[in-house]
């Protein structure tokens, strides 16, 4: 009986501490003012292209992020079971295509032979799943390229991606416009070793999470030891950010490009934290945000 009253405690307790962090994130700053904002160059960057407007990670939502004027298209990579690196965010296909299967266990042509587009809207009916390359040469410098390098299912990891992914970028003259980031550290030292000149960045998970095991703990701890690898910026999902936490990076030399932003309340309080850029799926809202300040 006392295990239970105590467990029943803990329990009450965890989601009232729960429900207070959501109260004082939204108390700790209100949402400033548009003529608060600092008059600094923000880098919109679509997130799996313009997702909100097309289906993700396909050569329609690079395109339309494109018109809508973004700095960087964030895209997704896995390897197909010949070895081709293709374009798409989830190590199996079946959220994203009409297709069943994980990306590793399907050939090019097998994944080229699924809809990748339909999901969204009629109007996509027909969108394939583009190839590195082929996004490469839709895009041609017109923006930056942020390629993030996946792992497959129970972090998998996929063999001389990072090699296959330099080659390309190397094969397309694009090293300049195009910069690689991952969560997996392994993927993006190893494309340092193929190109030492290709500029990395490290993505990070929250570290707000009660449960410790979802936290990257060594920037929770303020550990940078592994950082000193050449990484240009640190990309945190953007809760786990605060203004201390963007002041400490800026000192320690890094950027910081926030995910997944969608809502301009949101986007309003990292451009006042002093963000760099912001990963969104909306960069048309994103951009009448920066248009609008003084």
């Amino acid at each position: 009986m006392k295990k239970f009253v105590f467990f029943t405690i803990l329990i009450i307790i965890s989601i009232i501490l729960i429900a207070l962090r959501g109260f004082f994130l939204n108390s700790f700053y209100d949402v400033p003012n548009i003529t608060t904002l600092k008059n600094k160059k923000i880098t919109i960057i679509a997130h799996r292209g313009a997702s909100g407007h097309a289906p993700e990670n396909t050569l329609a939502a690079f395109t339309t992020a494109l018109d809508m004027q973004s700095d960087v298209i964030e895209l997704d990579i896995h390897l197909s079971k010949d070895g081709e690196v293709v374009v798409i965010h989830d190590e199996s296909v079946e959220r994203t295509t009409n297709g069943f299967g994980l990306v590793k266990d399907l050939t090019l042509s097998e994944l080229k032979g699924l809809d990748a587009g339909e999901w969204f809207g009629s109007d996509y009916k027909g969108e394939n799943i583009p190839t590195l390359k082929e996004s490469l040469e839709l895009i041609k410098g017109s923006a930056k390229v942020l390629i993030e390098i996946k792992t497959g299912r129970d972090g998998f990891i996929y063999t001389n991606i990072e090699k296959k992914t330099i080659e390309i970028v190397n094969n397309l003259e694009a090293l300049d416009w195009c910069v690689i980031q991952s969560f997996e550290p392994y993927y993006l030292q190893t494309a340092r070793k193929y190109n030492k000149e290709i500029e990395i960045q490290r993505l990070l998970f929250s570290d707000y999470s009660p449960f410790p095991f979802f936290s990257d703990t060594e920037f929770k701890a303020g550990d940078f030891v592994e950082y000193e690898v050449g990484y240009t910026a640190i990309n945190p999902y953007f809760m786990s950010l605060t203004a201390g936490k963007v002041n400490t990076l800026h000192e320690r030399g890094f950027k910081t490009n926030p995910y997944t932003v969608n809502k301009e309340d949101e986007m309003k309080k990292l451009i006042a934290m002093g963000v760099d850029g912001i990963i969104t799926n909306y960069p048309d809202v994103l951009k009448g945000i920066l248009d609008e300040i003084p």
